[in-house]
C-alpha cells in the first residue's frame, strides 16, 4: 500500500521494477460476492486514471461507468511513466506484457475478485492507444484475460509509424515530446531524431519498433475482441484495426470491428452519438 492514498499500491514486477497500481473495487464486492475485474491502461506517457468522475476513453469508458456496470477496476502507471520505475519499452511482450501478468496474479489473490480458477481472475481489458496495444500483447501470452476492447490501437509499429518507409515526423515529434521527461528506451529518441534529419530510420531502430508488436502475436490471441478504430485517425489508421480484426475473424475467434469519427485526428463532420461506443464496449464485456 502507498501511504495516505487509499487506492494506490506498489507492485514489484518480475525484474524488480515497481509498478504503481490504482485499485477501485466495486463498493459491495466481497469474498462471498466477488466481481469480475477490468484492467484499464492509459495512453502513451500517461499515468493510470484515478478519477472516479473524469470522462474516460472516448468520453464513455471510465472507472465510474465500469464500476456501475458491476466491474472492479484496476488502472496502473506503465513502467517509465507516472510513479512507476523502470524504462518504457513501448508495450514490449517481454516487459510491459509481463508487468500485466504480475497484476493478474495479484488480482487473483484479492477477496473482491471473481475467479475462473486458482490464480485466474475473471478479467477483461479496455483502454485506448497505448492502453489498447498492451491488451493485444498481453492476451497473446496469457490466457487469463477473458475479453478485450482495444481502442485506436495498432497492428505493427512498422506499418503505422513507418508505412512504406516514410517517417510520420509530425506524430514522431509529438510522441517524443510528451515523453521527453519520462524514462524511455533510447530507440524512441534516436528514431525521432533520424526521422527529422534524414527522413529514414536505421535498420536497428526499425527492427526494435517492429519487435514491439503486436504484429504476429495477434495470431496467438484466442479471446473475444472488440476493435474500436477511428475513421480520421492518422497515427493508427483504419488499416491497422482491420488487419487485426481479419486475423482473429479468420481464426474463428469472436471479434467485431467498430468505427467512429475520432481517434488520433480531428473529426470535421458530425461525430454522432459517442455514448454508443461505451454501450458497445460494456456490452462486449458483459457477454464474454
Amino acid at each position: 500500500p502507498v501511504p495516505d492514498v487509499e487506492s494506490d499500491l506498489d507492485l514489484t514486477s518480475f525484474d524488480g521494477t515497481t509498478i504503481r497500481m490504482h485499485w477501485f473495487p466495486v463498493e459491495d464486492a466481497t469474498a462471498s460476492a466477488p466481481r469480475p475485474t477490468i484492467l484499464m491502461g492509459p495512453g502513451w506517457s500517461l499515468p493510470g486514471d484515478t478519477s472516479l468522475d473524469a470522462v474516460g476513453v472516448l468520453g464513455a469508458i471510465n472507472i465510474s461507468s465500469l464500476r456501475t456496470a458491476g466491474y472492479n477496476v484496476l488502472t496502473w502507471d506503465p513502467r517509465g511513466f507516472g510513479q512507476s520505475t523502470g524504462t518504457a519499452m513501448v508495450n514490449s511482450v517481454d516487459f510491459e506484457a509481463r508487468d500485466v501478468q504480475q497484476m493478474l496474479s495479484w488480482l487473483s489473490g484479492q477477496p473482491e475478485v471473481a475467479l475462473d480458477g486458482p490464480g485466474d481472475p475473471r478479467s477483461g481489458m479496455v483502454g485506448g492507444s497505448y492502453g489498447g496495444g498492451i491488451q493485444l500483447v498481453t492476451a497473446a501470452i496469457d490466457c487469463r484475460v477473458d475479453a478485450l476492447v482495444p481502442v485506436i490501437a495498432w497492428h505493427s509499429l512498422g506499418t503505422s509509424l513507418y508505412k512504406s518507409e516514410i517517417v510520420k515526423s509530425g506524430w514522431g515529434n509529438v510522441l517524443a515530446s510528451v515523453a521527453a521527461t519520462r524514462s524511455v528506451d533510447p530507440h524512441v529518441t534516436s528514431a525521432n531524431e533520424a526521422g527529422k534529419t534524414t527522413g529514414t530510420l536505421s535498420p536497428e531502430d526499425v527492427e526494435w519498433f517492429e519487435a514491439r508488436g503486436p504484429g504476429e502475436l495477434v495470431e496467438s490471441i484466442e479471446v473475444p475482441t472488440l476493435f474500436i478504430q477511428g475513421t480520421v485517425d492518422t497515427l493508427f489508421t483504419l488499416d491497422e484495426g482491420i488487419t487485426n480484426y481479419r486475423i482473429l475473424r479468420d481464426k474463428g475467434v469472436p471479434t467485431s470491428l467498430f468505427f467512429y469519427c475520432g481517434g488520433h485526428g480531428v473529426c470535421l463532420t458530425e461525430e454522432g452519438d459517442l455514448d454508443r461506443l461505451g454501450v458497445a464496449a460494456i456490452g462486449w464485456l458483459d457477454r464474454y
